[in-house]
């Protein structure tokens, strides 16, 4: 028996009684092509990426022919056909909203097809790595990254040489800065709020703590917490007002007691650090946080330094201030030496000094607290001259700083610590040598070596 080639006519088949038999041969695909399945790799990507869809269990032969359709409505939406695709497997465009795939296959002989599953692909936001800890950290120390993003998504770091990347495994969240306790670390002088305590009386605002001394007219010391958390928009107020607060009796500095002395109404705690609000402005223009400062140093030195400080808090920093004077004799811009202002009762300090400790963004800061802490530390002279030098040349340790004044910083950090980070002097940040980069449910740690003691991460990130 002869296999029938197809459209073959065969002739002469008198013998069953048939003249002429056409025979016509179906070749390749009949019925209902098989039912296949569709897959994405990834089947999540961030928003401007592409992904590859891919078919398994599909029919295949001649005749079946392939087309890929889409629908950004759900898998009961309409779908559409992508023009040019006619394989079986697709490579998308950039996405940037979720989007549904699957494949028709269609057996052209029987004019049937099969519609596959459906396969979804889902849009991430694009990851937002910062550095949520400190920015400056010792050689050998770390810091972390969070980022807010799904699991695949890839972050892409500079190491010194080139760039390098690692996947996240997991969703991360970054520390919220917060207004913490301004005398978190210590009272420096174990200040009481008892009036009879006259050369050292506590006072404590939401703003601020201070200790006063009513010998001397001014404060021994302002501390303050610096965060974001304490910065806004708020305008500076110049709405220098007697401290109300202190105990009757107590001498009450007023504006017009600066007028005219060649001192500047010298801010401890600065206008700047307390914009988040016209409360909080207002309260550092109470005399009790003034001190009589040599115009240049108020204005050059010392707010560069301030200036300074705020730069930190935008790099992922929170700070503990501490700042006053000491001694008595300072130089205006009437030139000599003026040891008090008004009639005798504010004493004119010969120096100012400031105690500032950087932490990365946390809780429970005093906990945080290590050996490799920076701790900036500076001593000034109250003069007009002070700006022969920047203000990083006037760096000091902590230590010689409680030498001159009898105060204890950070006496609520445990002494192995304390006495650490108050013996050495700030030099500042270095540039990075190289890390070492690992990540665990999204906390990403650079451990970073430096050829100096201290490191500055704040351009890692892009």
């Amino acid at each position: 028996m002869y296999a029938p080639n197809t459209g073959t006519t065969y002739t002469n088949a008198q013998a069953i009684g048939i003249d002429n038999i056409s025979v016509t041969a179906t070749i390749g695909c009949s019925g209902t092509p098989a039912h296949a399945a569709t897959t994405a790799a990834p089947s999540a990507v961030c928003s401007g990426n592409t992904t590859t869809l891919s078919a398994t269990g599909y029919a295949s032969g001649v005749g079946i022919s392939y087309q890929w359709q889409t629908s950004a409505n759900g898998i009961a939406g309409s779908f559409t056909n992508i023009t040019g695709t006619t394989n079986t497997s697709y490579g998308s465009p950039a996405l940037t909203t979720a989007t549904y795939y699957r494949m028709v296959t269609k057996c052209a002989n029987s004019g049937l097809a099969d519609t596959s599953s459906v396969t979804a692909v889902t849009i991430n936001a694009l990851p937002t790595p910062s550095v949520s800890g400190t920015t400056t950290i010792f050689s050998g120390a770390s810091t972390t990254l969070t980022f807010s993003g799904t699991a695949a998504d890839v972050v892409y770091y500079w190491n010194g040489t080139s760039t390098l990347s690692t996947t996240i495994s997991g969703t991360g969240t970054s520390t919220v800065p917060a207004r913490d306790n301004n005398l978190y670390m210590g009272n420096p002088t174990n200040a009481t709020a008892t009036p009879a305590d006259s050369t050292n009386y506590l006072v404590t605002k939401s703003q601020y703590t201070l200790s006063y001394n009513n010998r001397k007219g001014m404060a021994n010391w302002v501390s303050w917490h610096l965060s974001r958390a304490w910065k806004g928009s708020a305008a500076r107020c110049n709405c220098f007002t007697q401290d109300g607060t202190l105990p009757t009796g107590y001498f009450k500095a007023s504006t017009g007691d600066y007028t005219s002395t060649g001192f500047d109404r010298g801010h401890l705690c600065p206008s700047d650090d307390r914009d988040g609000s016209d409360t909080d402005n207002a309260a550092t223009f109470k005399m009790s946080n003034i001190s009589p400062q040599a115009p240049i140093l108020n204005q050059q030195i010392w707010g560069n330094l301030e200036d300074y400080c705020r730069k930190l808090v935008t790099q992922g920093n929170e700070l503990y201030i501490i700042a006053g004077g000491y001694g008595s004799g300072g130089t205006g811009n009437l030139g000599g030496t003026t040891n008090t202002i008004a009639t005798g009762t504010i004493n004119v300090p010969s120096r100012f000094w400031k105690v500032i400790l950087v932490l990365p963004v946390g809780a429970n800061d005093s906990t945080r607290v290590h050996y490799n802490s920076r701790v900036i530390a500076v001593d000034m002279p109250n003069t007009q001259s002070v700006n022969a030098h920047t203000w990083d040349y006037y760096r000091v340790p902590v230590d010689s700083i409680e030498a001159r004044t009898g105060y204890n910083f950070f006496s609520n950090v445990p002494d192995s610590i304390e006495n650490v980070i108050e013996a050495s002097i700030d030099n500042g940040a270095a540039g990075i040598a190289y890390w070492d980069f690992t990540n665990t449910n999204n906390i990403a740690t650079l451990a970073a070596t430096t050829a100096s003691d201290r490191l500055d991460t704040s351009t890692a990130l892009a």
